[in-house]
C-alpha cells in the first residue's frame, strides 16, 4: 500500500511507543504481512535471520523467536486476522520494550493468549532500537486449532448522527478473566484518500468507553509529523481495542470492533 502515514496524539497516560515507532503498526495491520508468505509452522524472515515462529498450542498461539540482535531494544508484534481474505484487519498488538525483549531472548518465545480457534492468522514483528520505526522484519502464518480467551458479548462500535462521537454499545467481557490496563482502549481512526491508494491512520487512548475525534486536531498533527495535508472529502471508519495484562503482563491491545465507514470532508 503507498502512501501510509500513522500520527497520534498524546494518549491519557504515554504510551511506549513514539510517533516513529506507531508507523509500525500500521505497517504490519495493513497486511502488508497478510500476503501469507513462508511456511505455515516453519520459520519466515526478511533480514539478518531474524525470524519469527507460530504455533497453536493449548491457551493460544505459541509465539518463537529466532536471532533477535541484542543492540535492539524494542519489538513490536501485531497479530491480523486473514481468515477472510476481503476482510482483513488488525486483531491484536502489542509494544515491547527493553526489559522484556531480554526475556524473551532468554526464553524465546512468548504466548498470545487472545487467538480464535479456526482463525487464520499472521504475525508480524518489527524490531528496531530508539525511536526508528523498524529496522528489521519477521512473518509467519498459523490457523488457531485452540480456544484461547476471547471477547464474549457482540460488541457494536456505534456512530452518532454527525459521525462526531464513536460509542462502544457495551464494555467488553472477556471468557477470561484478566485484568485491564489503564488507559483501557485504543482507538485508530482509519482514514482513505478516495480515487488514490493513499491512506492514513490516528490514534488516541483514554478509559472512556466512546471517543470524540476531533478532525480539525487529526489534520493537523498528520500536517506536522508527516508533511500530508488531508483536504477534501474521506472515508473514515473507527476501530476500537482494548488493553488487557496476560498472564505474563504482557499488554495486549485486542480489537473489539469497528465503525460502518463514513466521509468527513476536511
Amino acid at each position: 500500500m503507498n502512501g501510509v502515514r500513522w500520527a497520534g496524539k498524546p494518549p491519557a497516560k504515554k504510551s511506549l511507543w513514539g510517533l516513529g515507532r506507531a508507523a509500525v503498526v500500521l505497517a504490519l495491520g495493513l497486511d502488508i504481512f497478510g500476503c501469507a508468505f513462508g511456511n505455515e509452522g516453519g520459520m519466515a524472515a526478511y533480514a539478518e535471520g531474524f525470524g519469527i515462529g507460530a504455533e497453536s498450542v493449548p491457551g493460544g498461539l505459541l509465539l518463537s523467536f529466532e536471532d533477535i540482535p541484542h543492540d535492539m531494544d524494542w519489538m513490536l508484534i501485531t497479530v491480523v486476522d486473514i481468515t477472510d481474505d476481503r476482510h482483513r484487519f488488525t486483531a491484536a498488538f502489542t509494544e515491547i520494550g527493553s526489559l522484556s525483549l531480554d526475556q524473551i531472548r532468554v526464553s524465546g518465545s512468548i504466548l498470545f493468549p487472545f487467538a480464535v480457534e479456526g482463525r487464520r492468522y499472521t504475525i508480524g514483528a518489527a524490531i528496531g532500537i530508539g525511536n526508528t520505526a523498524g529496522s528489521l522484519l519477521a512473518y509467519n502464518e498459523v490457523l488457531a486449532i485452540y480456544e484461547g480467551i476471547s471477547v464474549v458479548n457482540d460488541i457494536t462500535l456505534d456512530l452518532n448522527p454527525d459521525a462526531t462521537e464513536a460509542r462502544l454499545s457495551e464494555v467488553p467481557r472477556l471468557s477470561f478473566q484478566v485484568p485491564f490496563s489503564s488507559p483501557r482502549y485504543y482507538y485508530i481512526a482509519h482514514i482513505n484518500a478516495p480515487r488514490s491508494s493513499s491512506s492514513f491512520s490516528y490514534f488516541e487512548r483514554n478509559d472512556e468507553p466512546f471517543w470524540q475525534p476531533d478532525f480539525a486536531e487529526i489534520a493537523a498533527e498528520l500536517r506536522t509529523n508527516s508533511k500530508t495535508a488531508l483536504s477534501g472529502a474521506m472515508a473514515i471508519s473507527i476501530q476500537a481495542l482494548c488493553s488487557v495484562i496476560a498472564e505474563d503482563n504482557t499488554t495486549w491491545h485486542i480489537n473489539i470492533a469497528r465503525s460502518r465507514e463514513f466521509t468527513h470532508r476536511f
